[in-house]
């Protein structure tokens, strides 16, 4: 209940809305009393615009019960209207790392109570943090830039392995790219667990061939990002709980049967463990050889978790001097400090090092209900709407879809600093202290942006880039990333790619997608989403009895990627409305 009243009180500031104090009095005085039972009390709080959102932190009984009476709240009746309808009042629980996938699963994705998902919401906070590190510090802000073609990919001369270091025994990392990726975490507790699981969903590249001896369709691949846990725990028990479902397809794959599937999606990741204290000799030699290694083409992202802030100084420092030591340049190493501490910052003033994880920039109004995300996501769903790829409500969308908007909402920087682009969110306090001079770069930037991307697709032929001998255009390669960053998103999520003869018609829709069975046809290879495309159509056909090159021609599946990259014009082009100035990376 303390919590709760925290954020009643953080509302009361920032919305400049007077509740009844009395109430905030009650509730924090008389523990007898159920949370809800004070709201059904004193509800409605008599004003529609303004969002009420209802935070609980860690005693997870109290989360479950407050998440059943807040239900009933939520179907209870005012005016003949149920208050969910309102769609202004929302309860935020926390979970821990090992329960919320699953109880989320359960309690959002029940039939019964569906609708009541918007409302109910679930974060822990080391999702938390990682949420606002990967949206701060996406990893392409800190990409040297001979590693990114202008075409927004990573440029690779052939298919060759080109990268083969044996670090011991057990590890040892071969890929076939010019340029290489490396995240290394030292220390791979829950912190560090939270920030692999997004940058996963986050983090997918592009590797583009450009000989044109290879064939067109094979010259585009997803570029696999490295990364290296240095760890004695790095799979500890309380991990196990959830291995199973995060890696369900890499579980599953060897006993699918490829034949009955479209071509399974390529690897979205290489994950290799070092399970060893962070002091023992042989790991110190084992990243010493594995940052000196081809150093000029690899970029290594340097993440720092371990027991405390001091530890976490101290490490950072000799990592620091060890790199500096074997002159390695392409590198960015972030400290995990959980206070700000003016003489630890000052210890690491070096423009190569970045702290983060501060408790008292997670625990607030903008992270935890994701304000700015959550504003973009909706954007990017009024974007599908615009397009006519989907029409449905964001209160009506599944969890998994709202989850999908939230996530390529994030990816949005990942994209603009691949075209050598980023963008600021603004208060209305800065946009209305904003020069003409900054006004007018926004704009130039907006153009300049738009004729890099500028897209001519009229038939279905057009989005067949892959099969054709010429080179692509920087918004082919934004498709082909985005869609392996969707296929990372529903596999981290626990999905498998269904089975061809799964699609099926059902009414007038095509059933292509199980939530409750967690599988989905569009989890394939870019190249294969053509084949289920000519399914669909030939579906289509049964359904609005219209030819099958017309229903080919105008049905959709290749625009959902380049739907982000298409509404970068209406994300930025109202600058007073959306708040984003679009700047140079």
């Amino acid at each position: 209940v303390d919590s709760v009243i925290l954020i009643l009180k953080e509302i009361l500031k920032v919305k400049e809305y007077r509740l009844n104090l009395d109430l905030l009095d009650n509730l924090m005085n008389d523990s007898r009393n159920l949370l809800l039972k004070k709201l059904k009390e004193a509800y409605p709080f008599e004003a529609d615009e303004i969002d009420y959102h209802f935070i609980s932190f860690k005693d997870e009984e109290k989360n479950l019960l407050y998440l059943s009476e807040f239900k009933q709240f939520l179907e209870s009746t005012k005016s003949n209207i149920k208050i969910y309808e309102t769609r202004n009042y929302f309860l935020h629980i926390e979970l821990s790392s090992q329960n919320l996938l699953s109880i989320q699963n359960k309690i959002q994705e029940n039939q019964e109570t569906v609708y009541l998902s918007p409302f109910l919401l679930f974060f822990n906070r080391y999702q938390l943090l990682s949420l606002k590190f990967n949206e701060e510090y996406p990893i392409t802000k800190y990409l040297p830039n001979n590693f990114i073609s202008d075409l927004g990919a990573i440029s690779n001369t052939s298919l060759d392995i080109k990268y083969d270091l044996k670090l011991n025994d057990k590890v040892h990392v071969k890929t076939p790219y010019d340029k290489n990726i490396n995240v290394i975490y030292l220390g791979f507790g829950k912190v560090s667990k939270e920030l692999y699981d997004l940058s996963i969903m986050n983090n997918q590249f592009v590797s583009y061939c450009d000989n044109f001896s290879i064939t067109p369709s094979d010259r585009y691949h997803n570029h696999i990002v490295n990364y290296f846990a240095f760890d004695k725990e790095t799979f500890n028990t309380t991990d196990k709980n959830n291995l199973f479902f995060k890696n369900r397809f890499d579980n599953l794959k060897d006993e699918l049967n490829q034949d009955e599937y479209y071509h399974f999606p390529e690897n979205v990741a290489n994950f290799y463990a070092f399970n060893k204290d962070i002091n023992d000799l042989e790991t110190y030699k084992s990243l010493v050889k594995l940052l000196k290694y081809k150093k000029e083409d690899t970029y290594s992202k340097i993440i720092i978790s371990l027991d405390n802030d001091l530890i976490n100084i101290d490490y950072a420092l000799k990592i620091s001097m060890l790199l500096k030591q074997e002159n390695i340049n392409n590198y960015h190493i972030f400290v995990r400090l959980q206070k700000e501490n003016v003489g630890s910052i000052e210890l690491l003033n070096d423009k190569n090092i970045t702290y983060f994880g501060f408790i008292d920039e997670v625990f607030n109004h903008e992270i935890i209900v994701k304000d700015g995300l959550m504003r973009l996501a909706k954007l990017t769903n009024k974007s599908y709407n615009k397009m006519k790829l989907s029409n449905t409500n964001w209160f009506k969308l599944s969890p998994i879809k709202q989850k999908s908007n939230l996530y390529a909402s994030m990816n949005i920087r990942f994209k603009l600093n691949l075209l050598g682009y980023d963008y600021k969110k603004l208060t209305i306090d800065e946009f209305k202290d904003l020069t003409i001079d900054e006004i007018k770069q926004h704009k130039e930037n907006l153009i300049s942006l738009a004729s890099k991307i500028k897209t001519c697709y009229g038939s279905y032929d057009d989005y067949l880039f892959f099969l054709k001998d010429k080179t692509p255009t920087p918004a082919n390669i934004l498709s082909f990333e985005e869609h392996s960053r969707w296929n990372a998103f529903y596999l981290e999520f626990g999905y498998i790619p269904m089975k061809k003869d799964d699609v099926k018609i059902i009414g007038n829709n095509i059933y292509k997608d199980d939530n409750n069975l967690k599988q989905h046809i569009c989890l394939t290879t870019y190249q294969d989403l053509d084949l289920y495309h000519k399914q669909f159509a030939s579906l289509m056909s049964e359904i609005n009895e219209l030819p099958f090159d017309t229903n080919l021609n105008n049905e959709q599946t290749y625009q959902y990627d380049y739907m982000l990259v298409n509404q970068f014009d209406s994300l930025f082009n109202n600058l007073e409305k959306n708040l984003l100035l679009l700047i140079k990376k």
